[in-house]
């Protein structure tokens, strides 16, 4: 009798921590979602307005929601900038008064590498 109590209570601490557990993968899951959505939302809005630049390397980069939200507040009205972005990464970003006149990098332009002399 003994052993059938302890596997009965044993059951109910394992349905009280998976209780427990669920609003954690919940929130986690939120939180993912959101920055997944974030990513997409700047990803469609930054289409064609910048060009990532590896400088020496050839490595390929990651595009992530930190460069795309740094690209989004460098990215001027009337003017071409370039963003330092990591060692070996700088990013040029078109006007958005370019944008406006059909001027953008193409998905073939989206990463370039330049050795040492071209930059």
């Amino acid at each position: 009798m003994k052993e059938r109590s302890t596997t009965h209570l044993k059951s109910i601490i394992f349905v009280f921590a998976l209780i427990g557990v669920i609003p954690v993968y919940s929130n986690c899951y939120g939180q993912e979602k959101r920055e997944y959505n974030n990513y997409y939302e700047l990803e469609n809005e930054l289409r064609g307005a910048y060009q990532i630049q590896m400088l020496g390397v050839r490595t390929k980069p990651s595009i992530s929601n930190d460069l795309l939200e740094q690209v989004k507040l460098h990215q001027q009205q009337s003017s071409r900038t370039f963003l330092n972005y990591r060692e070996h990464i700088r990013v040029e970003i078109i006007s958005k008064d370019e944008m406006n006149n059909g001027i953008v990098f193409t998905p073939e332009e989206l990463i370039i590498y330049l050795n040492e002399g071209e930059y």
